[in-house]
């Protein structure tokens, strides 16, 4: 962990109940979750983000899956899409501040993995991700308050003329900002380093923010913001 105010080294925080990779995760101010991932897809953990300490088994995803997105508001935790082998659209979610299995929220518009999402306190946008041979640009999003299937909120700016897998992302109350990213064109993995960003309230395409330093793909669990939606 770091203290977001300060820069420096990371400091040890404790371990996973579990080892796992291709995760999603997600929390709010209290707790952080941890959902699914390889080599175990059925375990929900979490962490309390004031005190260090091992994750704790928080509960059963409604669907085992990988490569699945995730979005918070205060209260809630919710999970989307991923490959269950195949690639699904389903959305599941959780009570933050209680322990349980996932349930049924509803569903994306289309079946995909690698996605990632921002989020505020009232709405979740899904972006992006990867079919079996081709990316993805579009945007969906739902009302986190409410179960139901999600909308169509705009398409993102396109990478080599396709979309991308796996970007980084953080949000304010206003404003979610999707950065890097990955695909396949013009040669297999290739990275990106564009920064670009949605008016979470309204719909509509994403708009350049500017550039990364360096070119980052696979960024989606390694960012972080305190704005907790």
């Amino acid at each position: 962990y770091w203290t977001i105010s300060q820069q420096g080294d990371a400091q040890d925080f404790g371990d996973m109940g579990t080892g796992v990779r291709s995760t999603s995760a997600a929390g709010n101010q209290t707790r952080g979750i941890v959902a699914a991932g390889v080599p175990d897809s059925s375990k929900l953990q979490y962490i309390t983000i004031a005190s260090t300490g091992a994750g704790l088994d928080f509960g059963d995803p409604f669907q085992n899956r990988t490569q699945a997105s995730a979005f918070s508001n205060p209260t809630r935790c919710c999970f989307a899409g991923g490959e269950a082998p195949s690639r699904v659209n389903t959305i599941d979610f959780v009570s933050i501040g209680t322990l349980g299995n996932a349930q049924d929220f509803g569903d994306i518009t289309r079946a995909i993995s690698g996605l990632f999402c921002v989020t505020n306190s009232t709405r979740g946008i899904i972006a992006g991700g990867e079919f079996p041979s081709t990316f993805d640009t579009t945007m969906d999003f739902v009302t986190i308050a409410s179960k139901g299937n999600a909308v169509v909120f705009g398409e993102l700016i396109e990478q080599n003329s396709n979309g991308y897998r796996l970007a980084g992302t953080a949000s304010s109350p206003t404003r979610g900002c999707f950065m890097g990213g990955v695909n396949d064109s013009p040669a297999s993995n290739t990275v990106y380093n564009l920064i670009q960003y949605v008016n979470i309230m309204t719909q509509g395409n994403a708009v350049d923010f500017g550039d990364l330093a360096t070119t980052h793909g696979y960024v989606n669990i390694g960012n972080c913001s305190n704005a907790h939606g």
